[in-house]
């Protein structure tokens, strides 16, 4: 949570679309990035910008922006690594 347009969090939202991209429809394209980027949009929408006790900024609309396309990457990278788990699983690549 920052300010800037990236924080110490914006490598987690990277990592996080990556792995919903590789686990949730992974040969669908449109129901994956609906799903996946619909849903984190959704929930940076609905994430506290101000503390709850305190009633001060947190994190501003250009660090929601910034988490939004770091997730949007990490997903579009995620989608598009040639990787299937159940082939690759105890064989030797030559």
């Amino acid at each position: 949570m920052s300010l800037g347009l990236m924080c110490w969090a914006t490598l987690g939202h990277f990592i996080c679309g990556i792995i919903a991209a590789l686990a949730i429809f992974k040969k669908n394209f449109w129901p994956s990035f609906l799903i996946c980027n619909g849903g984190h949009f959704l929930m940076e929408m609905i994430e506290l910008t101000y503390h709850p006790f305190k009633n001060h900024k947190v994190e501003s609309g250009l660090n929601h922006a910034g988490d939004i396309v770091a997730f949007l990457i990490g997903w579009c990278i995620g989608f598009y690594i040639p990787w299937n788990p159940s082939k690759q699983i105890g064989r030797a690549h030559v």
